[in-house]
C-alpha cells in the first residue's frame, strides 16, 4: 500500500507471522572466529549440519567449568530441541548448571565470556540475539509492540529513505538486539564479545581449554562458528 505525503510516497509492506517455517541456512562455507591468545587445546564444537545453536549452558567442578551444553535445533522448526554436550569433566560430578536460553523467533549473533581474575577460565556467558528475520536481512525493521518484520520507505525524488519512526525499528539498530547472560561468582572481567557477520547465525563454538593444578582441564574459550541464513520473506 502507498500513501502520498505531499511529494513523498510512504511506502509499508507488512508481514505476515513469524518466519521461522521459511527459514534457513544456506548451504556454503561456514565462518570461524579466532580466539585471541588462546592457550591449551583447540577444539570445534558442532551439532549436525543444518542445524543452529538456540542455547548454552556450563557447569563445572571445584577446578572449574568443564561441560559445554549446546542446545540446537533446526531453523525452520526453532523448538524441537537436541542437546550436544562437551564434556571435559572425567565423569566427576559437577555442580548446577548455569544456562542461557533463546527466545523463540530469535537467533543467536554472538558469544562473549566472562573469565576469573587470573583470566584463566570461564565464569560467565553471555548471547546476543536477533529476530531471524532481521540476521536474515539487515534492511528489515521490526515493528516496536508485536515485533513483526516490515520494509518501510519513503521515496522521493533522490531515491528511498527510511525515516526514524517512533512505532519501528531498523534491525540495524541496536535497540533490536537483545543480550542474555549468566555468571558464576568467580566472573571478575568480561571479555569482547565473538559476532558472526552479517546475515549469519550461529552454529557452533570453537572451544579453548586449558589444564589446571588439580589435573582437570577447564573451559578458557569460545568463539562463534557461524553460516548464513537466509529467508523466503
Amino acid at each position: 500500500m502507498g500513501l502520498k505525503l505531499g511529494t513523498l510516497t510512504l511506502a509499508l509492506c507488512v508481514s505476515g507471522a513469524a518466519l521461522a517455517a521459511d527459514t534457513r541456512l544456506v548451504d556454503g562455507p561456514v565462518f570461524a572466529a579466532q580466539l585471541p591468545d588462546a592457550n591449551g587445546v583447540i577444539e570445534i564444537v558442532e551439532p549436525a549440519p543444518g542445524r543452529i545453536v538456540t542455547g548454552l549452558a556450563f557447569s563445572g567442578t571445584t577446578d572449574g567449568p568443564c561441560r559445554l551444553d549446546i542446545t540446537h535445533a533446526a531453523p525452520a522448526t526453532p523448538t524441537d530441541t537436541e542437546v550436544l554436550r562437551h564434556d571435559l569433566c572425567d565423569g566427576a560430578e559437577t555442580g548446577e548448571a548455569k544456562a542461557l536460553a533463546v527466545s523463540d523467533g530469535h537467533v543467536v549473533i554472538a558469544v562473549a565470556l566472562c573469565l576469573d581474575s587470573a583470566l584463566s577460565q570461564m565464569e560467565g556467558l553471555a548471547l546476543s540475539t536477533l529476530p531471524d528475520y532481521c540476521a536474515a536481512d539487515p534492511d528489515l525493521w521490526s515493528e516496536r509492540d508485536t515485533g513483526q518484520p516490515f520494509r518501510l520507505r519513503i521515496k522521493t525524488q533522490d531515491g528511498f529513505l527510511r525515516p526514524p519512526f517512533s512505532y519501528a525499528r531498523p534491525c540495524t539498530s541496536g535497540t533490536v538486539q537483545r543480550t542474555l547472560s549468566v555468571a558464576r561468582p568467580g566472573c571478575k572481567r568480561w571479555q569482547p564479545r565473538s559476532a558472526c557477520p552479517t546475515h549469519h547465525v550461529m552454529t557452533g563454538v570453537v572451544l579453548a581449554s586449558t589444564q589446571t593444578a588439580g589435573a582437570g582441564r577447564v573451559i578458557s574459550g569460545l568463539a562463534v562458528r557461524c553460516q548464513e541464513l537466509e529467508t523466503d520473506h
